[in-house]
């Protein structure tokens, strides 16, 4: 989107989908490899509010000054794409995750943890700063 371009999207884009800050990742991995109490437990790493990717996309539109313009990447494309190519093949195995409701609820994390997850436009803007730093 920052070169003015379609946001390329797995499944259906008004499915409930929940996207994690990739600073939340790490920093949940930190947190879970350290604490015994993390071990042989199951947990969803914190994320803001869930919401279609029709509607997170037209939050990077704010930011980028562009058209929000999501594009389904049909799942025909896919299936031949994964005969030649091993990632897009393990992208097919995952695809159940765009194309019905993916809403992961932190609040196990929470409670054990604490979580003070990112609100989206912040976490857009840090993204957004961090590819243009590295834009040639």
């Amino acid at each position: 989107m920052l070169a003015g371009k379609p946001a390329q999207l797995l499944g259906d884009p008004d499915e409930p989908h929940t996207v994690t800050f990739i600073d939340h990742f790490g920093k949940a991995v930190i947190t879970l490899g350290s604490q015994d109490e993390a071990f042989g437990e199951v947990w969803h790493v914190p994320s803001a509010d869930t919401q279609t990717l029709r509607q997170f996309v037209g939050l990077i539109a704010e930011q980028t000054h562009g058209p929000a313009r999501p594009r389904r990447t049909s799942s025909w494309l896919l299936a031949v794409g994964g005969l030649f190519n091993p990632d897009v093949r393990a992208v097919r195995e995952v695809l159940y995750q765009s194309e019905s409701p993916w809403v992961v609820d932190h609040t196990k994390f929470e409670r054990a943890f604490g979580a003070s997850p990112t609100p989206h436009p912040q976490a857009i803007r840090a993204t957004l700063e961090w590819f243009r730093t590295r834009a040639s």
